[in-house]
């Protein structure tokens, strides 16, 4: 994305520039000291750069209007009071689905449908989250709340591991 590699580490997100052959922590005002622990990175068919960060969210890559301008992110979190916020912020996986929807998964928060909308400059802007979580008195949830691995198969069926309790 923006014609650079991007690169997740436990230290933070880092840009490497072909040109110069030289990695760069990415900074900005809002997180002077980074993203901390980058847990994945996915850019979807939009070209739209995503970041997951373990304790801070979801960040979506906000457009540029020149080449040379630096790159921001807009920043998607968990609120208590908002059933329609992530379930958690320390996140491990993202997987866009055929389908366009974004699938991002919370330790110990389940699992999180991201639904962007279609079409348009301005898409993906403001996505509606859902929420899908382990409950016991439910046999079609998930089996359990800590996802470690998001796929989907040829016939576009969604596989859910979790860390302990099997694969959905």
């Amino acid at each position: 994305a923006f014609g650079k590699l991007w690169l997740g580490a436990d230290d933070g997100l880092f840009i490497f520039d072909r040109a110069s052959s030289s990695f760069t922590l990415w900074l900005s005002a809002d997180y002077p000291t980074g993203l901390g622990r980058v847990t994945d990175i996915l850019r979807d068919t939009k070209d739209t750069l995503w970041v997951a960060a373990d304790g801070l969210g979801l960040f979506k890559a906000l457009p540029r209007t020149q080449a040379e301008d630096p790159v921001g992110f807009e920043h998607f979190a968990h609120d208590a009071k908002d059933a329609t916020s992530l379930s958690r912020n320390g996140l491990q996986c993202l997987l866009e689905d055929t389908s366009g929807q974004l699938w991002v998964s919370a330790y110990q928060g389940g699992l999180n449908k991201i639904i962007l909308r279609p079409g348009g400059i301005h898409d993906r802007e403001r996505p509606s989250i859902f929420q899908y979580r382990n409950n016991a008195a439910d046999p079609g949830s998930l089996s359990g709340d800590t996802i470690s691995a998001i796929g989907e198969d040829r016939f576009g069926n969604l596989w859910v591991g979790t860390d302990g309790f099997g694969v959905n």
